[in-house]
Order: C-alpha cells, then sequence, then structure tokens
C-alpha cells in the first residue's frame, strides 16, 4: 500500500523550474524520494512528481491492473497513466511534469468506460 505521508514538499514558483528549499527536517523513505534529493540534499516542485510518480505506479500494478479484475477497466487509460507515471519518475528533474500538469492529464483520463 502507497504511503502518502512520505509525500516530499516543495514549492511552487512559476519562474523557476528548479525551485530548492533546505530539507534538513524532510524524513524520506528512498524509495519515495528523488534523486536530485540523494544526491544534492534539494527538494524541487518537480520531486514532489517524481514521489507521486512511484505512488502512482504503486496503485497501478497494486490495485487497478490486477488480473483478477478481467478487463473491467479501461485499458487505454491505464496505459496512458503509466506512461504519465514514467514521466514523473524521469531523471532529469527539468523532463518531468509539474503537479498541476500531472493533475490536468489526470484529469483527462477521468470517465474512461472499461473495455
Amino acid at each position: 500500500m502507497p504511503k502518502l505521508s512520505n509525500y516530499c514538499y516543495g514549492t511552487d514558483d512559476p519562474t523557476s523550474e528548479m525551485t530548492c528549499i533546505p530539507t534538513s527536517q524532510v524524513l524520506v523513505s528512498p524509495g519515495y524520494t528523488a534523486l536530485e534529493y540523494i544526491s544534492k540534499g534539494h527538494l524541487t516542485t518537480k520531486s514532489n512528481a517524481y514521489t507521486f510518480g512511484v505512488v502512482l505506479l504503486e496503485l497501478l500494478f497494486g490495485t487497478i491492473i490486477d488480473i483478477r479484475l478481467g478487463s473491467q477497466y479501461s485499458h487505454d487509460a491505464a496505459y496512458k497513466v503509466v506512461k504519465l507515471a514514467l514521466k514523473c519518475l524521469d531523471l532529469d528533474p527539468k523532463s518531468r511534469p509539474r503537479m498541476s500538469d500531472v493533475v490536468v492529464a489526470l484529469e483527462q483520463f477521468q470517465g474512461h468506460e472499461p473495455m
């Protein structure tokens, strides 16, 4: 089960791709932590996207994409959400989407009917 308590903290500064904030008091689990935090100790708005991507993949492969469900979910929507999650996990933080873009993308997938 995903642990949302490990969600990273970043600020949304529209003038900067990489808004760094001090993180001396942030406790994280390595599996949920963006690589820029592990290597440099900085969290950014793109760190949030990385952490959300991990949680999103856990949700997809732990519950939604389950062989016991057969085809009771939209395969097209699941494929699009997997692609979005993988974008969130890009090793280059500048290539990751902002969380606001992730929300917009997820809203577009809402309402897909099962196959």
